[in-house]
């Protein structure tokens, strides 16, 4: 893909759910005969949803962030775009999503600078084009410096989210 994609994409997407995309909206998906959200999100929606809430809040408040690693995180934050991709029925993500969400409180992380899209169970959301991210397992941690990607976290971290963030922004 062209690098003026992976620049414009990205500011889409965040524009699109700035300008009122209905967010944390819920449909049956028929692979998991339930109802998931899908589309653009924010932490609001996830904290609220009858099944990945209590994994969130439970996962956000027994993690415990490297403080060395978030201090040198921190000072990278200005810098960069993330572009998060999630399902609400998927363990991952209801693992690695709450303890993200921490180390991005731990670092004071401007969440206007945070994308959230949440897919049904195909990895598909029916407002929002994920082909250009090419995403096969979520959660997706997609990080972007100007309007290139640097880096992913897929599914689960290698070494742990904040020491791979770090390897990526660096």
């Amino acid at each position: 893909m062209n690098r003026a994609v992976w620049f414009i994409l990205p500011m889409i997407i965040s524009f699109t759910i700035l300008q009122g995309q209905e967010i944390n909206r819920k449909c049956m998906d028929p692979r998991f005969e339930r109802e998931v959200i899908v589309g653009a999100c924010n932490r609001e929606g996830l904290e609220n949803d009858e099944e990945f809430g209590e994994p969130f809040k439970s996962g956000y408040s027994e993690y415990q962030s490297d403080e060395e690693i978030i201090q040198k995180l921190g000072a990278l934050k200005e810098d960069y775009k993330i572009l998060v991709v999630l399902g609400t029925w998927c363990d991952d993500s209801k693992e690695q999503v709450p303890h993200f969400y921490h180390i991005l409180d731990d670092m004071q992380f401007d969440e206007k600078m945070l994308t959230i899209i949440c897919v049904d169970g195909k990895k598909s959301c029916p407002d929002i084009d994920l082909e250009p991210f090419s995403i096969e397992f979520v959660p997706t941690f997609i990080f972007f410096r100007g309007g290139t990607e640097l880096g992913r976290i897929v599914e689960s971290p290698q070494m742990s989210l904040e020491e791979d963030m770090l390897n990526i922004l660096e």
